[in-house]
C-alpha cells in the first residue's frame, strides 16, 4: 500500500510504515489500551443490526477474538483497565432510532462474556476517567450524564444538549453539541472538581464534530476544518481544512493532529505546519469513506530508517 509524505522536509526523515494487523473486519468504532486494540463490527440484516466486540494485540501476534455479540449498531467505544463501554442504537428495517428505548451504553469485561446495559438511553459522545463514564443521555430532554463505574449511579451535568463528542481535560470535560441554530464547544467541570460551577462555551459556524485534547489545547473537527478552540479567551483559530468522511474522526498527541479524510489518513502539527498524508490507499477505504472502517487495520510504526528495502521498526503506535 503506497504511503505519501508531503512535509517540506520529507526526504530528511524516514516515512512511517503501515503494517496490516488483520483483515475481513468492518469496524465503526476503535479504542486502545497499552496492549490491545478493540473495535466493534456491525452488520445489518432485514430486521435490524448485529454487533461483535473484537480485540487483538497491538503487536499483531495472535488473531482477533470476539468478546461479545449483541443486537444494535455501535456508535462509540472507550476502554479502561477492566471493561469496554460502548453506545448502541437499535435498528429496525434499516433505520436506527434515537430514543431512550432504543439507545443504550453497554459494558463488557475485557476478558469477554455477556454485555450488559450500563446506561439506558446512552447516546452521542462517550468518555471516561478513573471513577466515572461520561455520556450523552436521551430522555424527555437531551443531557450530559456522569455515571459512577462502581455503583452505576447516574447524575446530570447539563440538560438540554446532546454531546456529539466528549474529551476529558483535567477536572473538566470538553464536548461538542449541535442544536438547531447553535453549534458549540463547551467546557463543564466534573463532579467533585475544585470549582464545580466552572463552565465555558464558544460557538462555531459549522457542525461541531469530534474533539481532541493535546496538553491544554482543545481541537475540534467540523465538516470543512480543524479548529483550535480557546475557551478561556473565547477564540477560534483555524488549523487546516479537511474533506468529508462518512464517519469523521480526530486524534491528537505529541503536538500532532491526526484525522481521516475521504480515503486517506492525514496529519498536521497543531500549529498548522508540516501537513502529511500518512496513508493514502489506491482505492476508497471503508463504509461511507471512513479510513477506520476498511477491512484492514494499520499500525503506524516510527522507523529508525530503511535501507535496501529493510526497515528497523521501533515504538509501535496505532494512529
Amino acid at each position: 500500500m503506497p504511503l505519501e509524505d508531503r512535509t517540506p522536509h520529507a526526504t530528511d526523515r524516514p516515512s512511517p510504515v503501515a503494517i496490516p494487523l488483520t483483515a475481513l473486519e468492518s469496524a465503526d468504532v476503535l479504542a486502545l489500551d497499552d496492549q490491545n486494540i478493540y473495535w466493534v463490527n456491525a452488520s445489518t440484516h432485514d430486521s435490524g443490526a448485529i454487533y461483535d466486540v473484537r480485540t487483538m494485540p497491538k503487536s499483531g501476534i495472535g488473531g482477533p477474538v470476539t468478546l461479545a455479540t449483541g443486537e444494535g449498531w455501535a456508535t462509540a467505544l472507550v476502554v479502561d483497565d477492566r471493561s469496554l463501554y460502548f453506545n448502541t442504537r437499535r435498528c429496525v428495517g434499516g433505520s436506527c432510532f434515537l430514543s431512550r428505548d432504543n439507545c443504550s451504553t453497554m459494558r463488557v469485561r475485557k476478558s469477554g462474556g455477556m454485555s450488559e446495559i450500563f446506561v439506558r438511553g446512552g447516546a452521542g459522545g462517550l468518555s471516561l476517567d478513573s471513577k466515572a463514564i461520561f455520556v450523552g443521555g436521551v430522555s424527555r430532554e437531551n443531557s450530559l450524564l456522569h455515571v459512577d463505574k462502581g455503583t452505576g449511579a447516574v447524575g446530570d451535568m447539563r440538560d438540554g444538549s446532546l454531546p456529539e463528542s466528549i474529551a476529558v481535560l483535567g477536572d473538566s470535560l470538553v464536548w461538542t453539541t449541535n442544536e438547531p441554530a447553535w453549534n458549540a464547544v463547551l467546557q463543564t467541570a466534573v463532579p467533585g472538581a475544585a470549582d464545580e460551577s466552572k463552565r465555558a462555551y464558544i460557538t462555531v459556524d459549522d457542525v461541531a464534530g469530534p474533539v481532541a485534547i493535546d496538553g491544554d489545547g482543545v481541537f475540534v473537527r467540523t465538516k470543512s476544518s480543524i479548529l483550535r478552540a480557546d475557551l478561556k479567551a473565547r477564540q477560534i483559530t483555524p488549523i487546516t481544512s479537511v474533506t468529508s468522511a462518512g464517519v469523521a474522526d480526530l486524534a491528537a498527541g505529541d503536538g500532532t493532529l491526526y484525522w481521516n479524510d475521504e480515503a486517506s489518513l492525514s496529519a498536521v502539527s497543531k500549529d498548522g505546519t508540516h501537513p502529511a498524508h500518512w496513508i493514502r490507499p489506491e482505492r476508497s477505504m471503508g463504509r461511507s469513506g471512513s479510513t477506520l472502517n476498511r477491512s484492514t487495520f494499520f499500525a503506524m510504526v516510527k522507523s529508525s530508517g530503511c535501507r535496501d528495502d529493510k526497515c528497523v521498526a521501533q515504538e509501535p503506535c496505532l494512529r
